[in-house]
């Protein structure tokens, strides 16, 4: 091969012809580009045969071209000792006869390793890697034989769902007239109950039954396929007459968008590190209008979200009304999480458009996008092998007992006043004293600004009460105070014994404060109000103008009474003529969802200005207003208390009058 290559390279240096140039230097840089495919594999397909398969054609004919090569160069030798002999020199015989048998030989070498090389393959591949069980199932050999059954079977009645790896596997769709009727559970992630008549399972050797769902069909299956290479069948089938959708052992019954139910679930706890099992019993009422999926969010009691899942186990263009399906989500839990309650949040989404299925409360309000199931336990795990890859490595020990390995922050710039979030990594191999956490703001003038005296995780779990060995992810969410300056600072920690005598010092990166431009005198207001939202936030008043045909400016002035813990949104809703909503509606965080609530800071002032721009066919009349703050994740409405007024979640403004 190597003597084809540089053959085929010395042709091209002397070749003037630019066409066959062109030729002899594709078939030079050929293999080398039929190799990149491979080269360039990630994951676990490297080395990849099947990306390869290019350079197959020159496996062959390099080698040919070698020989080819050889043989004409002694052929060539041979002849020009004949030239320098003469005809009549006494060694010619002798030459000629080597010569010939020479040939002979090679050529006979090469048809009896061709001939050896064909019977060797034949046995590699008919004998030994046709028989294997691992090459039978992954040439999909039992979507083979369903599809089969499916073609002998075409009086099955009812709905027929086949597990597979992937939903709409070609190989069924090639093989099997029955193939539009199917319902596809992907990866068996799924069990489905429809609402009526009698249901058929299909489990292939590569999609079995989980074993969570066997408690949900008969003891032994119907039907067993072929036996496979290694003696098992090559697919199940189940069936059930009159299917019982189970009850799910917590029941909520959240609604979403009147299109999905979600009646329950199952939750069990693991530890960090491991998969944390969520059962999850949803009932579709009517045919879905986007590709929707459920989503499970994991977060922690101060809303951050350590680990999520969507799914892909029943796809929407499959569903029917009145079908029930339960379904096992495995929930990653990172390495480090510390261990206590958390909570699932739950909802429905389009993952073409983002878009998520707003759960309804029984009045069929607004009630958030998702059904939040609280105390979740998580557990201590166990060390890991090999210690993830961190942001920021340090790898400071503390004593012997304990070690500073890391830490990342959200962000590297905050406004003056504004929280940021800080992720601190600590290993602890034995039971640890107490100990004090003092997280400080360093500035240019090394002057340090205490930010918090806490213990890890919020301070709510303290390094004398930590099970080891453990490795643990200290979350913190610090905020800068308002008296800060501009400037770059650095992001200290210092750990203190119970003494506070430092025992470590540690850099944890350079912070940028940002001045924010704060207001703390209200301007003036067209038609003032002292309406409180939640005890937190206060609305001094607003101002409404005509803009033109239809739009109008609307200026909002709020006042922070107290450092906002949540980021609430504003609504403003233009109710109809009867009061119903929504004419108009606009539903975010305040300045267009710039500036949030939870980056206030006690009795800063903002303007939070919008552009209502009704419909161009709305008919004359008078349009009522409201308002009010809500949590974007529940729903949940700030109440709202005025002088004079009863108390109530929405604030009536004056109405629009549309001519």
């Amino acid at each position: 091969m190597v003597v084809g290559w540089l053959y085929l390279l010395l042709r091209y240096r002397h070749q003037d012809n630019g066409r066959r140039r062109a030729a002899f230097l594709l078939l030079l840089l050929m293999p080398l580009f039929m190799l990149l495919p491979t080269a360039l594999a990630i994951g676990d397909i490297i080395p990849s045969n099947l990306r390869a398969i290019g350079v197959a054609p020159f496996i062959f004919f390099l080698p040919a071209i070698g020989f080819v090569v050889l043989l004409d160069a002694f052929l060539r030798w041979a002849r020009g000792l004949v030239q320098r002999w003469g005809t009549n020199d006494p060694r010619l015989y002798a030459l000629n006869q080597l010569t010939s048998r020479t040939t002979l030989i090679l050529v006979m070498a090469v048809l009896l390793l061709l001939i050896l090389g064909s019977l060797t393959t034949a046995r590699a591949y008919f004998q030994e890697w046709a028989t294997r069980a691992d090459v039978f199932y992954d040439s999909d050999a039992d979507l083979v034989q369903v599809a089969r059954y499916l073609e002998e079977s075409q009086m099955i009645d009812g709905t027929v769902f086949l597990a597979a790896q992937h939903f709409r596997h070609p190989t069924v769709a090639f093989l099997s007239d029955q193939y539009e009727r199917l319902k596809w559970l992907p990866d068996s992630q799924a069990l489905v109950f429809p609402a009526e008549g009698p249901a058929t399972y299909l489990y292939p050797y590569n999609s079995p039954l989980p074993d969570w769902a066997s408690e949900f069909m008969p003891t032994d299956p119907r039907f067993e396929g072929p036996k496979g290479p290694n003696g098992q069948p090559t697919f199940l089938l189940y069936r059930q007459s009159q299917p019982t959708a189970p009850a799910p052992p917590n029941q909520v019954n959240a609604n979403f968008g009147n299109q999905v139910t979600l009646l329950g679930y199952e939750a069990s706890s693991a530890a960090a590190g491991a998969q944390l099992p969520v059962t999850l019993y949803w009932r579709v009422e009517q045919p879905a209008t986007a590709n929707y999926t459920p989503f499970i969010h994991l977060e922690d009691a101060w809303g951050y979200r350590w680990s999520q899942q969507e799914t892909f186990a029943y796809p929407a263009e499959q569903w029917s009304a009145g079908d029930t399906v339960v379904q096992r989500v495995e929930v990653p839990l990172p390495i480090g999480m510390p261990p206590g309650a958390y909570k699932l949040r739950v909802g429905f989404f389009d993952p073409d458009s983002g878009d998520q299925l707003a759960r309804l409360d029984n009045a069929g309000r607004y009630a958030g996008n998702a059904q939040v199931i609280n105390n979740v336990q998580v557990l201590v795990g166990p060390l890991p092998e090999q210690m993830p890859e961190l942001d920021n490595t340090l790898n400071l020990p503390v004593n012997a007992n304990l070690t500073l390995l890391g830490y990342s922050m959200g962000q590297d710039k905050v406004l003056s006043g504004a929280p940021f979030d800080l992720n601190i990594w600590w290993e602890a191999t034995d039971p640890l004293p107490p100990m004090t956490s003092r997280l400080e703001l360093v500035g240019s003038d090394n002057v340090a600004r205490i930010l918090l005296n806490t213990q890890p995780v919020y301070g709510t779990y303290p390094f004398d009460s930590w099970t080891t060995p453990q490795l643990v992810i200290d979350r913190q969410i610090l905020r800068v105070p308002a008296t800060v300056p501009p400037g770059e600072f650095i992001v200290s920690l210092r750990l203190l014994d119970a003494a506070e005598e430092t025992l470590l010092t540690a850099d944890l990166g350079s912070l940028v404060v940002e001045g924010a431009g704060r207001l703390f005198t209200p301007p003036s207001r067209q038609f003032p109000l002292s309406a409180t939202f939640g005890e937190e936030i206060l609305l001094l008043g607003y101002d409404l103008a005509k803009r033109g045909s239809g739009q109008f400016d609307l200026s909002l002035v709020w006042q922070a009474l107290a450092e906002p813990n949540d980021s609430y949104a504003v609504f403003v809703h233009v109710l109809d003529q009867d009061g119903r909503c929504c004419v108009w509606q606009q539903d975010l965080a305040p300045q267009q969802g710039t500036y949030p609530t939870n980056q206030w800071i006690t009795d800063e002032v903002v303007v939070d200005e919008y552009l209502i721009d009704l419909p161009a066919d709305l008919p004359p009349g008078s349009y009522p207003v409201e308002i009010g703050l809500y949590l974007p994740e529940t729903g949940q409405r700030l109440l709202v208390r005025m002088p004079g007024l009863r108390d109530n979640d929405t604030l009536l403004l004056r109405p629009l009058q549309v001519e």
